[in-house]
């Protein structure tokens, strides 16, 4: 830890649309704009700890019924947006936002130490209240309640995990939300880079119960929605950051998996898969889709690699064939993909030699362990860096690929982005952005842009299907491009089943359309797909 605690601020501009502080010490700049009636945008930056370049929010217009005003109230700032919705700033000696919906307190930042830098990063400080509910980031071990727990921001390829122990998870969602019988208060941090969040899970002497966000680089950019409800929280988050996408409806049956069928050798796994609509039809099972595991992408010679967009013909011999098959009998295929490409693999040269890998600081070709063939193998690889055009260009053009021999749904999965170091770069040029460390960009803005990049792959293909998109890993920007997620890999049993009823009602919150047990297990789909099935044609 190495915390600075900017003070002395002063009022830089105070407007209907901007209120702005700045310190005299460590150049700090805190900032907070309205949004929505609603909704407001903090961000707290200095020369050295600037926002990150790829945040998962496009910063929105502002849009209001009633314009807000702001004005001075004693050593006080006040923002009204709404006559029922006041939030108050205290300059000093640290920015104190305060919150009230009714007259009612439901938010207030930690005095004297609310915004401050860590290193590299930056952390905000609030006030815990035992009496409230903490919900929310996304996808966390049981229980329900968030409370007094600590829970890591990153993403992990977390298999056969206990669902009421383990963290981290698959997904990186910096959302918390605060319900009470007074009203509710969402909390978004629109940063990719790793962190914690701890809930009242600290507690020191000196500063009480408090809850914590910290972020291991750059500066901070929050969005605050205030709400009576929490329906009415979620609503404005789904505006805020985007809705999923409308799933098919096919994918609302079962969805089958299993990685025995993708790896067989003796028989050819084309001829098992073949058989499986005739064996559905005799046990009188219906079925809407097959997951093929990456098994289809092994190398017939040595090393038996999983190569991503290559095609094992001894294990599948005539896949259009194959995928025809299983379509006429009402079974899509969703093929599974892994981002990072294997020393062996035959396109690794060329991708090296275009900058589709993250670079070290030498300017290399970062090389580590990546999963390469059975369970606890691996070779040396090297991931794609999501971020640069020579990564996406090959990646859309291998979905497009897939899509061209029959398969219908696309699996991104692996796409945790489990880099080595911090310190690695990023090209940076998918949106016109300058290169930078992994560690300002987060690894997570790699699985949003993959995300990104697969949906505008398999919506070119077809301009009149809905397209479906499943994915292991998210982010809240992951989701204006997937339309479905899971749960990992994780145990059969009723001990787990109910640890992710928990775990499903926590994503469904942050807008995850998530399956409780995967594949070759269960698949079933939480609430909020099928009510928009219902509602929407």
């Amino acid at each position: 830890m190495d915390e600075t605690i900017p003070a002395d601020y002063k009022v830089e501009e105070l407007s209907s649309t901007l209120v702005s502080l700045r310190s005299s010490s460590e150049d700090a700049l805190f900032t907070v704009e309205p949004i929505r009636d609603n909704i407001f945008r903090v961000t707290f930056t200095s020369h050295t700890h600037p926002l990150p370049p790829h945040p998962s929010i496009p910063r929105p217009n502002p849009l209001f019924n009633v314009p807000p005003t702001s004005k001075r109230a004693d050593e006080q700032l006040l923002i009204e947006t709404h006559p029922n919705i006041r939030l108050t700033i205290r300059p000093n000696p640290t920015p104190v936002i305060t919150v009230e919906l009714e007259g009612r307190e439901l938010y207030s930042d930690l005095p004297y130490r609310s915004y401050v830098f860590d290193g590299t990063g930056a952390s905000r400080y609030g006030c815990f209240d035992p009496t409230t509910l903490h919900l929310g980031l996304g996808e966390r071990a049981a229980p329900f309640d968030l409370s007094n727990r600590t829970f890591s921001l990153s993403a992990l390829d977390a298999a056969e995990y206990d669902v009421y122990r383990t963290d981290p998870l698959y997904k990186h969602i910096p959302f918390l939300i605060r319900a009470s019988q007074k009203g509710c208060v969402g909390i978004v941090s629109t940063s990719h880079s790793r962190g914690t969040w701890s809930i009242g899970g600290e507690i020191d002497a000196l500063w009480g119960r408090y809850e914590v966000m910290r972020q291991d680089w750059g500066g901070l950019e929050i969005y605050l929605i205030v709400a009576d409800s929490l329906r009415e929280l979620v609503q404005s988050y789904a505006l805020l950051v985007g809705y999923p996408k409308m799933v098919p409806r096919w994918s609302l049956g079962y969805l089958a998996s299993s990685m025995g069928y993708a790896e067989s050798d003796d028989p050819p796994a084309q001829q098992l898969l073949e058989r499986f609509p005739e064996l559905c039809k005799q046990h009188d099972i219906p079925c809407s889709a097959m997951h093929l595991s990456s098994g289809y992408t092994v190398s017939m010679v040595p090393p038996k690699t999983r190569n991503v967009f290559t095609l094992n013909t001894h294990r599948f011999p005539d896949a259009p064939r194959l995928f025809k098959t299983l379509s006429e009998a009402g079974i899509r295929t969703i093929a599974n993909i892994k981002p990072y490409v294997l020393e062996a693999h035959p396109a690794y040269k060329m991708l090296a030699d275009n900058g589709a890998f993250f670079k070290t600081e030498e300017g290399t070709e970062s090389v580590t362990r990546v999963w390469s063939a059975g369970l606890g193998e691996s070779g040396r690889g090297s991931w794609l860096d999501m971020t640069s055009s020579a990564a996406q260009e090959w990646w859309y053009e291998g979905v497009r690929g897939l899509l061209n021999m029959g398969i219908e749904g696309i699996w991104n999965d692996n796409n945790e982005f489990g880099l080595p170091s911090d310190k690695l770069l990023c090209a940076g040029d998918s949106s016109d952005e300058e290169g930078g460390t992994v560690g300002l960009y987060g690894r997570a803005a790699n699985t949003e842009i993959m995300a990104q990049t697969s949906f505008q792959a398999i919506s070119d293909a077809n301009l009149i299907k809905r397209p479906y998109l499943l994915t292991r890993s998210a982010t809240i920007g992951t989701l204006r491009y997937a339309n479905s997620s899971w749960s990992g890999d994780n145990y059969t049993s009723w001990e787990t089943m109910r640890g992710n009823n928990s775990m499903g009602l926590t994503a469904g919150l942050c807008l995850l359309q998530v399956p409780l047990l995967k594949g070759y297990y269960s698949h079933w789909q939480v609430i909020w797909p099928r009510l928009w099935w219902i509602h929407r044609p």
